[in-house]
């Protein structure tokens, strides 16, 4: 229909600029006073051509609507959403409600709506926000930057300098200890290694055990050295094994050295 329109009215203005401008220099008789009627005409459609191409460069192909991305009334999954980002079901004269409840309506959102994750930095570049846009780009919220770390996502690895640690135990006197001007693994970190005449047992904070702490001598053996990878309680990763080993000598002291590298993750999310 909007084409149709646009056609006739195009054809009126060329029909009329046409009878006018050939009028003017007498191709064609017209009467004055119709011929005044005619350029005036004339005038007015050229002023409405230029407001609207004036107004199509202002506002491109988004022209304000009374009424932009409109449902039918007809719709039954009707909710309010404030500005708040609280949704509650639609109620006229506080007696008639309309729509979904708030619970209908949140499990028909998680099976069908799609919304996007937008990072956005602040104008001053100081830090970034979490937007949640829905496939229009219109902002509905932003997600809370505490909830984003309790997601424990990451994307930066820390490399301290005693990221990389080697331990050795000596057997001395019938019992294992760690050997002589040796330091411990820092105190920070949640991994501890005991060893003991019966093998040896690796554990997080003195709890959680990931070796089943059996403790067989064998595992000394070095056709057996199984490496331990796990996440600490500290957030760390850690990557353990037996680099060196020897239990079987009787004429010298016996030892078994571990090779740790600890990996702490970190986020930009503040960044």
């Amino acid at each position: 229909m909007n084409t149709i329109l646009i056609v006739v009215f195009l054809v009126i203005f060329i029909a009329t600029a046409a009878i006018t401008l050939c009028a003017l220099p007498g191709w064609i008789k017209i009467p004055d006073n119709y011929l005044k009627i005619l350029f005036s005409s004339l005038l007015l459609e050229v002023i409405a051509c230029i407001i609207l191409l004036f107004r199509m460069l202002v506002f491109g192909d988004d022209v304000p609507h009374k009424c932009e991305n409109s449902l039918s009334n007809k719709d039954p999954n009707w909710v309010i959403l404030n500005s708040e980002g609280q949704i509650s079901q639609l109620c006229i004269n506080d007696t008639v409600y309309m729509g979904m409840t708030v619970e209908e309506f949140s499990k028909k959102a998680r099976s069908l709506a799609v919304y996007n994750l937008v990072k956005e930095e602040s104008k001053d570049g100081s830090k970034s926000e979490y937007l949640i846009k829905n496939d229009s780009a219109i902002c509905l919220g932003k997600i809370n930057l505490n909830s984003m770390k309790a997601l424990n996502l990451f994307d930066e690895i820390n490399l301290k300098e005693n990221t990389f640690q080697r331990l050795t135990f000596d057997k001395a006197s019938g019992q294992w200890a760690l050997k002589q001007g040796e330091e411990n693994l820092p105190e920070d970190w949640s991994l501890k290694i005991t060893v003991d005449n019966s093998g040896y047992c690796i554990s997080d904070s003195g709890i959680n055990y990931y070796n089943n702490c059996t403790k067989n001598a064998n595992s000394f053996n070095k056709n057996n050295r199984k490496l331990h990878s796990f996440k600490g309680s500290d957030n760390a990763f850690y990557f353990v094994r037996i680099s060196d080993a020897d239990n079987s000598s009787t004429d010298k002291i016996h030892f078994v050295t571990f090779i740790i590298i600890r990996i702490e993750i970190e986020s930009n999310l503040n960044k």
